[in-house]
């Protein structure tokens, strides 16, 4: 299994490719990425890093939101597994929910929502609402 260091820097370093490059040269480097990673061993028992669609945005909430802005769920394949898992078991994606309180740590930051007070969720998984 692939441990949360190398996840981590697979997910940083996918970032800033999208700072540079577009859609389809992303697509190239992550489809090499994965072949490299996988012949290597650090990828082994590791799904493959999604490849992006034409369209997708890639800009997720602003980690500064203020308590009662209105936050989406767009990116469920974003954040670590147990992340993804509590997502799917309470948010839809597409809906609209309000932030409640954020918290931000070294590497990544938590939102708490009106909607489930006591449940955090990490944060890459949200764009801004409307």
């Amino acid at each position: 299994m692939m441990n949360t260091k190398h996840r981590e820097r697979d997910r940083l370093w996918c970032q800033a490719l999208v700072a540079v490059l577009d859609i389809q040269q992303i697509n190239e480097v992550l489809v090499e990425f994965n072949l490299i990673r996988a012949q290597i061993g650090s990828g082994q028992n590791a799904e493959p890093i999604k490849l992006i669609t034409p369209g997708q945005s890639m800009e997720s909430m602003d980690i500064h939101s203020k308590p009662g802005t209105q936050i989406i769920f767009a990116y469920p394949g974003n954040g670590m597994r147990h992340d993804q898992k509590v997502a799917e078991d309470y948010l839809e994606v597409g809906k609209e929910y309000t932030v409640k309180m954020i918290r931000i740590e070294n590497w990544h930051s938590y939102v708490w929502l009106e909607e489930f007070p006591n449940k955090p969720f990490n944060s890459v998984m949200f764009s801004t609402g409307g």
